[in-house]
């Protein structure tokens, strides 16, 4: 970690430039924070606040925080009016406005006055899309978003269950509702879909599952059978079991909508 030291003796000369150093200590810890969740730095996204209510060409927001391309900027409350029709090459885009504080205003050797408690924040504006290839458009997603993002790309996807029981056949594949199962980053398992029974008197030992989504206690899991409730098992080995009887019709549907955790 970067650290100004200021408890030295011996006459330093103490420059401006010297807090420099301290700023980059500042910015290099909530970039460490933010990667944690698989989020770059320089990537722009809503820290807290600034929801708009957008009545086109009325646009209005609340105050907030932004990190936009890296740099985090404060956003005051306000307001724009657009043009009621925008060029397709303008955007409705978050743009940076320098301020000064005026108690910031000192006199220097030379006899200038200036300020140096400058602020650089962020308000909406109409901007030229071609001046500003990298802008940050109104509804930029926020950082629980982003991470969000992250975390999905680095899930696994739904994989299709095998090795059911003959009696049994996967759902409708054409409209996507096969029987599912995935694992996701906080090892919770899903397992959705249906399958459909194929013989009279089917059995109700349905599956196995493979390895990593088993329990690691049985569990009682609700389903639907014919649009009716039932439950179903789960156990340590992966059996998946309907517990239901008196099964002696062909045409059955099973359903699942489920989650469990594994420990």
């Amino acid at each position: 970690m970067k650290r100004l030291k200021t408890e030295l003796n011996g006459g330093l000369l103490f420059f401006a430039e010297h807090f420099r150093y301290a700023d980059q200590a500042i910015r290099e810890g909530f970039y460490a924070l933010i990667s944690a969740w698989g989020v770059s730095g320089q990537e722009s996204f809503i820290l807290a606040g600034c929801v708009i209510t957008a009545n086109h060409p009325n646009y209005s927001w609340t105050e907030g925080y932004i990190c936009k391309g890296g740099v985090i900027y404060r956003v005051p409350a306000g307001s724009i009016i657009t043009a009621t029709v925008i060029p397709a090459s303008y955007a409705i885009a978050w743009d940076e406005l320098t301020i000064f504080d005026t108690a910031g205003d000192v006199v220097f050797e030379n006899g200038t006055s200036q300020s140096i408690y400058e602020e650089k924040i962020l308000a909406l504006a109409v901007l030229n899309t071609a001046a500003f290839p990298n802008y940050m458009p109104y509804n930029a997603p926020t950082i629980h978003e982003r991470i969000a993002a992250k975390i999905t790309a680095k899930e696994e996807a739904f994989q299709n269950i095998t090795g059911i029981n003959h009696d049994w056949a996967q759902g409708d594949t054409s409209f996507n509702t096969p029987l599912q199962i995935k694992r996701d980053l906080f090892n919770t398992v899903h397992l959705s879909g249906k399958i459909t029974s194929v013989t009279a008197n089917p059995n109700i030992s349905l599956f196995v599952l493979p390895l990593i989504y088993r329990p690691t206690r049985n569990l009682i899991i609700p389903a639907v059978l014919n649009n009716k409730p039932t439950v179903i098992s789960i156990n340590t080995g992966g059996g998946v079991t309907l517990l239901e009887t008196g099964l002696v019709d062909v045409n059955y549907t099973l359903c699942f909508a489920m989650s469990y955790k594994i420990q």
